[in-house]
């Protein structure tokens, strides 16, 4: 993420997410700090940006309802990204228009993917997340 360096948006395979006991996120936290450049919560906001380890909840999930409650709700006009799928799509539009970005590695070649790389966000798009993210207290994150 540019300024931001690599961050970790983390999901259900990651001992720091919000599906696991504090115990165990407190525990590994330093871990997690000591290889990320920051691990930011399982959801964030920037505007009409949401990022999330998991997809909206009409895109698939193994075939399977998981993790609903950690996925995030859908709105007009958002630009949601996300991991969890482990599938090779990486656009998905929504039902009601909204697009879904997989920037989980496995969709994309196994390389992180940085925003400039993502036709869909415009400059407009990307400033205003440089801005929020700068000055979000990333404790109080969504």
């Amino acid at each position: 993420l540019g300024v931001f360096g690599q961050v970790l948006i983390p999901g259900n395979h990651d001992y720091v997410s919000a599906v696991e006991d504090e115990s165990r996120r407190e525990r590994y936290a330093p871990t997690y700090e000591s290889v990320f450049d920051a691990v930011w919560p399982d959801m964030v906001r920037f505007g009409r940006v949401v990022m999330s380890h998991y997809p909206p909840a009409e895109i698939a999930d193994h075939g399977e309802e998981r993790y609903a409650h950690m996925r995030p709700a859908l709105e007009d006009g958002a630009i949601y990204f996300h991991g969890h799928s482990h599938q090779a799509h990486v656009r998905t539009t929504l039902s009601n228009g909204s697009i879904a970005i997989s920037v989980g590695v496995d969709a994309n070649e196994f390389t992180p993917v940085s925003l400039d790389s993502i036709p869909e966000l415009n400059a407009c798009d990307k400033e205003f997340i440089w801005q929020a993210a700068a000055g979000v207290d990333m404790d109080t994150a969504i």
